[in-house]
């Protein structure tokens, strides 16, 4: 019988990362890959979901151009009004995309995960068939199930939900950029400079906090 080991005692294997991160990452993709069509829509999803919140955010200036135009010209009562149901309703529209693509992708990908994290069980049960008693004689049985539960849970989490937020950050990212360069070059230089200055210094901070609470820890072991 695999031992069950004390209570409480933390393996030394615990909280580490994988020793071959890209490997690991391909492995997951390459399971992921068995799904390429659902894939694919995910993808087109994420990428209408971006485009109609971005457009949405855009819509926004010629509303309140309009209104203002509107308003100083003295036809904010008809004319103004008019433009401006108009302009809310194509919002509404964007808005509305938005939200249908997202859940859209959300449903789609959480059957991915689901698929894959039962393939990834299927390999890790055919596997452990091959192993050697010695390897069961020296593993709790709180490490072999936490293979199949705790470690496969977290790899279907990173897939419905980190991965596509991930993505699908990167996309509003670039979509951001390029409507602010568009609108204000200028602006956007500033708001570029604000930025590096504002990476450099919480770097800065987190390398000696770092230090700070490493010399801390050694105190305290002492």
């Amino acid at each position: 019988m695999p031992p069950m080991g004390p209570p409480g005692k933390k393996n030394d294997n615990d909280y580490k990362k994988p020793k071959n991160a890209k490997k690991t990452f391909a492995r997951i993709l390459q399971y992921m890959g068995k799904n390429k069509l659902f894939l694919i829509i995910v993808f087109l999803m994420l990428i209408l979901s971006t485009a109609s919140n971005i457009g949405a955010s855009y819509c926004l200036k010629p509303i309140l151009n309009g209104i203002e135009s509107s308003v100083k010209a003295g036809t904010f009562a008809d004319e103004g009004i008019r433009n401006l149901l108009g302009n809310l309703a194509l919002l509404s529209l964007l808005y509305v995309c938005a939200a249908v693509f997202s859940f859209t992708q959300s449903r789609i990908m959480v059957k991915i995960a689901y698929k894959t994290t039962n393939l990834i069980r299927k390999d890790l049960f055919d596997r452990m068939q091959t192993l050697p008693l010695r390897y069961f004689d020296s593993q709790t049985h709180g490490e072999i199930m936490s293979r199949y539960t705790n470690d496969v849970d977290n790899i279907q989490m990173m897939l419905e939900q980190s991965m596509v937020q991930l993505v699908s950050s990167a996309f509003t990212f670039v979509g951001i950029v390029a409507m602010m360069i568009t609108l204000s070059p200028t602006l956007f230089c500033i708001a570029l400079i604000f930025l590096l200055i504002m990476v450099l210094t919480v770097t800065n901070i987190g390398k000696q906090s770092r230090k700070y609470f490493r010399s801390q820890q050694k105190i305290s072991a002492l």
